[in-house]
């Protein structure tokens, strides 16, 4: 898969789940739940033991777009000119969250931007709304305690219930 086939599934689905884990297994306990449930994408942060091999082995003959963090607006600009596929706004509910959103698209338009902090069940359809490529989903989705209780359809079920509302908010 290229680049710009994983940035139009990004677009499409407009899920990024951000996986948190203790260990590479229970990430890819997670990773196989949200999978099931519709998101075929995800960002593994390196807080994670082993996140590097980890990557490599999903990452086989896929490209990798490439999506820096900001969060001001001039951080914004200078991410995009240096050549970032899309940029995920972190922390975004410290600046107002969806609200933010929809003033950094007033001006800039042409960036693809990723809200990351504050992004759940229950704002998920604001942040579309307010124009956001797709949504980083923490621990709202990537719920480590549920994992760890053997629970791991409720990540495939909450990550049914984000693609549906990013669906229905897009056609809003």
């Amino acid at each position: 898969m290229s680049k710009t086939d994983v940035l139009h599934r990004i677009r499409e689905v407009g899920i990024v789940p951000v996986v948190r884990a203790e260990s590479a297994d229970e990430a890819g306990r997670a990773i196989a739940a949200i999978m099931a449930g519709g998101v075929p994408v995800l960002e593994i942060t390196m807080t994670v033991p082993g996140a590097v091999p980890l990557i490599a082995d999903l990452c086989r003959r896929y490209g990798i777009p490439i999506m820096p963090g900001a969060l001001t607006p001039t951080e914004v600009v200078a991410a995009w000119e240096a050549g970032a596929d899309m940029v995920k706004v972190f922390p975004c509910s410290a600046l107002g969250g969806a609200s933010y959103i929809k003033a950094l698209k007033a001006p800039l338009p042409q960036i693809d931007l990723i809200p990351t902090g504050g992004v759940n069940l229950q704002t998920a359809a604001e942040f579309i709304k307010a124009g956001s490529t797709a949504l980083g989903v923490g621990a709202d989705l990537v719920d480590l305690k549920a994992l760890r209780e053997g629970q791991d359809a409720l990540l495939t079920d909450r990550a049914r219930k984000l693609v549906e509302i990013v669906r229905t908010a897009r056609a809003s």
